[in-house]
């Protein structure tokens, strides 16, 4: 008995390794975090965001063929729930960012397409779970 649940497990295992292969899927990153949050760029669909734990924030630039993880602050534990990108003006993002009750958590803005990141005033401490333009 022992040895066929054996052998079933690894059919099992063989045939979910084996079945992105066949349906025609594959790995794309982002690596390095499991993504929470993604934004694609209403002007240029090739420009995607993702957001991560541990405060990962990743950029394709080629429609999600390859992924870079953007530079945030130092190491600031949270999650980015929610990534917006100006639909007036690419390269100007907006991350929301769940870091508990920490003031680490809020809204951060960047308008040099994700190089460097500010937190916008007036929302330090507020735990993010979405975004939208108005």
């Amino acid at each position: 008995m022992v040895g066929r649940q054996a052998s079933l497990r690894l059919i099992a295992l063989l045939l979910f390794a084996w079945l992105p292969v066949v349906a025609g899927w594959h790995l794309a990153g982002p690596f390095g975090g499991s993504a929470r949050a993604i934004a694609i760029d209403p002007q240029n669909r090739n420009l995607l965001l993702a957001g991560a734990r541990d405060s990962l924030l990743f950029r394709s630039d080629d429609a999600g063929a390859s992924w870079r993880l953007l530079p945030f602050r130092d190491p600031t534990p949270g999650t980015f729930n929610a990534l917006i990108i100006d639909p007036a003006a690419s390269g100007h993002f907006y991350a929301g960012l769940d870091a508990g009750d920490s003031a680490d958590s809020g809204i951060y803005e960047s308008r040099d397409g994700g190089e460097h990141w500010f937190q916008v005033a007036g929302m330090r401490g507020a735990r993010i779970e979405s975004l939208a333009f108005a």
